[in-house]
């Protein structure tokens, strides 16, 4: 068989990545999956593929891009809605067509986001050890704790840990009208004293 097939596989985690690859080659290449649906459905297969044969890294490329693919998906979708709403061709059928194939890929792009939240609970599970060694001699240096948090960032911890380990980042909150209220009572205080100033009969008044 090897003499027929010199790159054949020789274990199961080879064989399942030679299945992938075969996938994502058809994926690239056949008509079939210019589909979205049955593109995302591929992928979800694929990334179920590279998770048994412990390639994690494969396996979030491609949960990635169900995502990123299902949100283009769904914008256009509304642009196609609003497109044939103005133009009077959005009747109850069309627009029933629409949505189902929207539900459809709400639906697969929630499947891929629950696997993608077990791959990265099983990094946190690894990472954490040493994101809390690492967190505990920053702090004994003395280090801010943005500064910490950005450290962890470029040590490519996931996201999710670092916010478990140091909690939310702080922002000073502002409120936008409070913010223009404030504007407006310090340019009224300075027309008045400037005024106070320029005037010296109102100072008079005054006194």
């Amino acid at each position: 068989m090897e003499k027929l097939w010199p790159e054949i596989p020789r274990s199961e985690a080879e064989c399942l990545i030679k299945a992938a690859k075969y996938y994502e080659e058809a994926y690239q290449s056949h008509p079939r999956y210019a589909d979205i649906i049955h593109a995302s459905e591929l992928m979800i297969l694929i990334s179920d593929i590279y998770l048994r044969a412990g390639d994690e890294a494969q396996a979030m490329k491609s949960l990635n891009s169900v995502m990123q693919n299902g949100q283009k998906f769904r914008a256009k979708q509304q642009e196609l809605i609003r497109r044939e709403k103005e133009a009077g061709k959005l009747n109850m059928a069309r627009k029933a067509q629409i949505d189902a194939q929207s539900n459809r890929i709400n639906l697969l792009m929630e499947k891929a986001g629950d696997m993608r939240q077990v791959i990265i609970k099983k990094r946190i599970a690894r990472q954490e050890p040493k994101a809390k060694a690492v967190v505990a001699k920053l702090q004994e240096r003395g280090m801010d704790p943005g500064d910490i948090r950005e450290k962890l960032k470029e040590l490519k911890f996931e996201p999710q840990l670092i916010v478990k380990l140091l909690g939310e980042p702080k922002h000073i909150k502002f409120p936008s009208i409070m913010f223009i209220l404030h504007i407006e009572k310090t340019k009224r205080f300075s027309s008045f004293f400037n005024r106070f100033v320029r005037d010296p009969l109102l100072l008079v008044q005054i006194l």
